[in-house]
């Protein structure tokens, strides 16, 4: 009998709502920043903007989802979005790996990308000291795994587990939108010595 242990949950869904004209607009005029591999916006709280309430609004449902139905967390803790920003990859850039400090649940839309080529690629940063050759690769072996992406696809998952994006060999410009959540309540146990009041 194989036991799954400490299984990490990735949530993938392709959505219905989409962003509309004056929206994208904003995508196509907003400012940017250089980071190290790739471009993201220079406002990083994009949904805080009146202009995409309803859209943050649908997007902290499927937080909700995920968060009180796979996670399991009691609905007495909240959950908030922090941060959110948009990405653009073009031609030879990339995204490095990386996690989301300060964050409890992270999260991707994805605007604009080539469902044929886009994807995120998940990593297993634990060390071992034993690397061998598998005839297959599968859950228990492989170190890292990639999704493929589609317009309007969300993916969340927990903020520590280390993702990116490999260099883009295409000429299409992947758009995206990125966020980061955390918690608020009571949490913990007071008699454990563990309780948390945030």
């Amino acid at each position: 009998m194989i036991q799954n242990l400490f299984i990490t949950p990735i949530y993938q869904k392709n959505t219905s709502y989409f962003l509309n004209k004056k929206q994208m607009q904003f995508i196509k005029t907003c400012k940017r920043k250089n980071n190290s591999f790739n471009t993201s916006s220079l406002n990083s709280y994009i949904l805080d903007l009146p202009m995409f309430k309803k859209f943050k609004k649908h997007i902290m449902s499927d937080v909700e989802e995920y968060v009180y139905n796979t996670l399991k967390v009691d609905k007495s803790v909240k959950i908030f979005m922090t941060q959110s920003w948009f990405n653009w990859t073009n031609y030879s850039e990339q995204h490095h790996k990386h996690e989301h400090p300060n964050s409890f649940v992270s999260g991707v839309y994805y605007v604009d990308v080539d469902p044929k080529i886009d994807n995120i690629f998940f990593n297993k940063e634990v060390r071992t000291d034993l690397r061998l050759v598998a005839t297959e690769y599968n859950n228990y072996n492989s170190e890292s795994y990639y999704l493929p992406v589609r317009n309007k696809d969300i993916i969340l998952f927990p903020s520590d587990l280390n993702h990116h994006v490999a260099t883009k060999q295409d000429k299409k410009e992947r758009i995206s939108l990125a966020f980061n959540t955390f918690l608020k309540g009571k949490m913990g146990d007071k008699k454990g010595l563990w309780e948390l009041k945030l």
